[in-house]
């Protein structure tokens, strides 16, 4: 049976998708360009590995591919396969759909670039580790991405991360996160994976994806980025009390 989201979990407002719970609580792409980012929590560690450097923008284009398929599925070809990828075969999911609906709802023209954060895609591993439970959990999301000349794409997605999308998913505003700039984007997403009104601040500058060594300057983005998602609409105000933050929604 091709896995679903579970039905009593399948209803979404407009502009919301369903993404796989431990990239919203551990955004694995900062905004600048980088091959390795690390999240270090209580009893583990959620890790993205990437070939060559890649960001949150690159991220933003599959999203977008999950956008489509969720709201529009009948303009996304969907089946499972097994297919040979380098030395050994792989079970898959297939998403084959048009360039140009990707495009459109990303507001964008530039479909070279689109297809670049794809191929980018396919370079990377994420990886959770868990001491206490002495596991690890590791997945490629995006095994292939083909381009042919009429601007039809084909994605291989890993069948493993797809299931675990569909059976431990979290709602995010795509057209929301789409409006957001930069590290703004992580900081989004984390908040709306946890209900919580305070966190530390160390907290906040990791899982935004916020790479400023001096803890000050680390500190003002954060402040500068709060600040964004409050002009927004987002969240209704935040105040700094020494080490955390308190937030108002």
């Amino acid at each position: 049976m091709f896995p679903q989201i579970k039905e009593e979990t399948n209803h979404l407002h407009d502009g919301e998708i369903f993404v796989y719970h431990r990239v919203l609580k551990f955004p694995p792409f900062p905004a600048k360009k980088v091959t390795f980012y690390e999240h270090l929590l209580k009893d583990g560690k959620a890790i993205m590995e990437s070939l060559i450097p890649v960001n949150v923008k690159d991220w933003e284009k599959f999203l977008a591919v999950l956008y489509l398929q969720q709201k529009n599925p009948h303009k996304v070809i969907m089946k499972e396969m097994r297919t040979q990828i380098g030395d050994g075969w792989e079970e898959v999911v297939v998403l084959g759909f048009w360039l140009k609906d990707v495009a459109q709802i990303l507001n964008s023209h530039d479909y070279p670039n689109i297809v670049k954060a794809f191929e980018n895609l396919c370079k990377i591993t994420l990886k959770y580790v868990f001491y206490k439970k002495n596991k690890e959990l590791l997945t490629h999301p995006l095994l292939s991405v083909k381009k042919t000349e009429k601007g039809f794409i084909i994605l291989l997605i890993e069948k493993f991360f797809w299931e675990i999308s569909c059976e431990h998913s979290l709602k995010i505003n795509f057209e929301v996160f789409k409006s957001l700039k930069g590290v703004a984007k992580n900081l989004y997403c984390y908040l709306t994976s946890n209900p919580a009104s305070e966190f530390k601040v160390k907290t906040l500058i990791q899982r935004t994806g916020i790479l400023a060594k001096d803890p000050y300057k680390a500190k003002q983005q954060l402040k500068e980025t709060l600040s964004v998602l409050v002009e927004k609409g987002i969240l209704c105000s935040f105040e700094f009390i020494e080490d955390k933050v308190k937030i108002w929604r």
